[in-house]
């Protein structure tokens, strides 16, 4: 309805979650064109993020335009079929949220305290990374941290 009442020249949707995937697809039944934010990324089994990349390649078949992080996830694309003419390479929105923090000067008590440390951004949002992975990661970051004392680790939580 919301694409009927307001007629936007494009939907813009963002990574592969399956909001990502059903805002591409309201739009796709308004022939409306999509624009998809973090296209390109692929591991091309459709079980494995699940169900994060069967909705990746569904969206990248309905989009118009693809706004790649990386070379690698335009690449991907273009071994798709895609034409090179309708992607970009945008970066990493996640970095470029942190860049933005950085440039702005933003502050907390947590920056301030580690204002002298080169900072790691860890982000993990996948079911599968629950349990046994994160706690690896979470190793390796701790050793990490313990032998470079110029590290801080980032990680916010979504």
């Amino acid at each position: 309805d919301i694409i009927q009442k307001e007629v936007p020249d494009m939907v813009l949707v963002h990574g592969d979650t399956v909001t990502t995937f059903s805002g591409a697809l309201a739009a796709f039944y308004s022939q409306t064109p999509i624009g998809h934010v973090e296209a390109g990324l692929r591991s091309y089994n459709k079980y494995s993020p699940y169900p994060e990349e069967i909705n990746r390649q569904m969206v990248g078949v309905m989009a118009d335009l693809h706004f790649a992080p990386t070379y690698n996830a335009a690449q991907n694309l273009v071994k798709e079929g895609k034409l090179a003419k309708h992607i970009a390479i945008t970066g990493n929105t996640a970095i470029d949220a942190m860049n933005y923090t950085i440039d702005h000067q933003y502050s907390s008590s947590i920056i301030q305290k580690h204002k002298n440390k080169n900072f790691i951004l860890l982000t993990a949002h996948r079911r599968e990374n629950i349990g046994k992975p994160m706690i690896n990661v979470f190793k390796a970051i701790r050793k990490l941290i313990d032998e470079y004392q110029d590290l801080a680790l980032v990680y916010p939580m979504h």
